[in-house]
């Protein structure tokens, strides 16, 4: 399963992890290249749009 949809399947799930586990569960998923974003991460392009 799909770290994404295991987090946002149930509310319960999320109200169960710690600040700490949503931040790392954060870092992965914006560090994930995606292909609407040229293979960039997101976190790439928000640096990109910020530095300009």
């Amino acid at each position: 399963m799909k770290l994404g949809v295991w987090v946002s399947n149930t509310k319960s799930r999320r109200d169960k992890l710690t600040q700490e586990q949503l931040a790392a569960v954060a870092a992965e998923l914006n560090g994930r290249p995606r292909k609407t974003l040229g293979w960039e991460t997101p976190a790439e392009r928000l640096h990109k749009l910020l530095a300009a």
